[in-house]
């Protein structure tokens, strides 16, 4: 399976690196696939990952922040079998729970099915949008994308299924949170004040469990929204920092105008980093 995700992309760069990293173990549906919604994007995901075999109902149901998209199935005949390629001791299964969404289960090597409880016990089918699995017996690092490409900052603070989830993040409770979400913002002339509100109140959030670093985006070469005022956007970050006392790292700086980070490699088109970047 092609890996051109944010992870996969980090893994292949602390392989480069010397460190053993891999995506083996995490299944979060997003892993350079994106494909149609029903049976027809889940053929195109089994057979690009040859990790699953899916049966029955089981079908793509929408898109997912921490996932790109979501799987359910609307009946008991829906199944999706997962075969991790290293040993593992334990597992997480994200799903959301909304009105509606029924209960699903799951088993582990064959054995007994255990149940986990949904809203109501109608035919929406619960939401199932990543499986993240560990080996206790050894010292493992889990990184997450939780975000999704287009998607502004008052998306961090709901729990609707179309951006990321809230609750879930603070489930998960990071031990390090990376805070990066300006350029969406701008894009869609957000407030200044509101995107300052929104990015304070996703960094508390990430304090509560763990360490939290600010980062700010590269300058890019787009005139959407309100690009012309993208400097007046940057304050806010710095004014942040010092307020949580938090670190920020500030991508502008680092790599300089988007000129100078084309000319280095570092952009894929006039808004995103390449691989180098």
């Amino acid at each position: 399976m092609a890996m051109k995700g944010p992870i996969p992309r980090l893994s292949a760069k602390l392989n480069l690196g010397g460190f053993v990293a891999a995506a083996n173990n995490a299944f979060n549906f997003h892993n350079g696939f994106s494909g149609a919604a029903g049976g027809a994007g889940i053929t195109q995901l089994t057979n690009a990952d040859g990790r699953l075999v899916a049966a029955g109902s089981m079908a793509i149901q929408g898109v997912e922040a921490s996932g790109g998209v979501a799987l359910g199935a609307p009946d008991a005949t829906g199944t999706l079998d997962i075969t991790f390629t290293d040993q593992i001791t334990e597992f997480d299964i994200y799903s959301t729970q909304n009105t509606g969404h029924a209960s699903y289960y799951y088993s582990v090597d064959g054995g007994a099915l255990t149940k986990i409880d949904g809203v109501t016990a109608n035919a929406t089918p619960t939401r199932i949008f990543g499986v993240e699995a560990r080996d206790g017996s050894r010292k493992e690092i889990s990184c997450r994308n939780l975000a999704i490409s287009g998607i502004q900052s008052a998306s961090m603070l709901t729990d609707s299924q179309a951006c990321t989830h809230r609750s879930m993040d603070k489930a998960l409770a990071g031990d390090l949170s990376f805070i990066m979400r300006i350029i969406d913002d701008v894009r869609a002339a957000t407030a200044i004040a509101t995107t300052k509100a929104n990015i304070k109140a996703k960094a508390q959030d990430a304090l509560l469990s763990g360490d939290c670093i600010l980062v700010m985006e590269h300058f890019v070469n787009d005139s959407s929204g309100n690009m012309a005022q993208w400097l007046d956007y940057r304050t806010p970050l710095y004014q942040i920092a010092d307020e949580l006392e938090i670190p920020l790292i500030d991508m502008g700086t680092k790599w300089g105008s988007f000129a100078v980070a084309n000319a280095a490699g570092k952009m894929s088109d006039t808004l995103h980093p390449s691989f180098l970047g």
